[in-house]
């Protein structure tokens, strides 16, 4: 049990350089592009504007579009459409199909009441 907890550990750990120079590859290419250039010709980074894209989004809207409220909202909506409009239909059709079998059995009934010679 512990060899395999080892091995998972050992997994992810052996990602951690590669992750680490991804991370540091995306900061400074960050860097390059939302930077702009003192009169000294150095390159000046706001640390707000670098920082930027590891922000989470949530973090930046308000609540019930961070937490997809929104959209979830929107989502139950047109499910219950759907079921109301699907259950609406079925109660339609079994009303027609009653009175279709309703009508066929008064029809038959009347007819085996009325007299033979006639």
């Amino acid at each position: 049990m512990n060899a395999k907890r080892m091995q998972i550990l050992a997994k992810f750990n052996s990602k951690r350089k590669y992750r680490g120079a991804d991370l540091i590859e995306m900061v400074l290419n960050l860097a390059k592009h939302d930077s702009s250039r003192n009169e000294n010709g150095e390159l000046e980074v706001d640390i707000e504007t670098l920082l930027r894209s590891w922000i989470t989004p949530d973090s930046r809207m308000g609540f019930i579009k961070g937490n997809y409220l929104d959209v979830f909202g929107a989502v139950l909506i047109i499910a219950l459409v759907l079921l109301i409009s699907l259950v609406y239909g079925f109660y339609k059709v079994a009303l027609f199909g009653f009175r279709k079998w309703s009508l066929s059995s008064r029809e038959s009934h009347q007819r085996s009441l009325k007299p033979k010679n006639e």
